[in-house]
C-alpha cells in the first residue's frame, strides 16, 4: 500500500549505509546497490570477502571500520 518498493525506499530519510560482500549468493552485490540506488541518503561499500553469506559475520575486521567511520559521520 505504499505504490511499491522504490516509492517506500525513497521516503526513508535517515542515512542509510548498505554493506555488500561480494562472494555473497543470497543477498548479490546488484541487489545491495539496487538498494543503496533506492534510498536517497545511502552509501554502498563492497567487502572483498570468500565466505559467502557468512562474510557478514566472519569479515568483521574489513566491516567494522566501515560502520565506525558511518556512526562518526551521522
Amino acid at each position: 500500500g505504499r505504490g511499491g518498493v522504490a516509492r517506500a525506499a525513497a521516503q526513508c530519510e535517515q542515512p542509510v549505509h548498505v554493506i555488500s560482500i561480494d562472494s555473497d549468493v543470497l543477498y548479490p552485490v546488484s541487489e545491495q546497490k539496487d538498494l543503496a540506488d533506492a534510498l536517497p541518503n545511502s552509501q554502498l561499500s563492497i567487502v572483498r570477502n570468500d565466505d559467502g553469506h557468512d562474510g557478514f559475520l566472519l569479515a568483521q575486521d574489513a566491516i567494522g571500520p566501515i560502520i565506525h567511520k558511518f556512526l562518526d559521520e551521522v
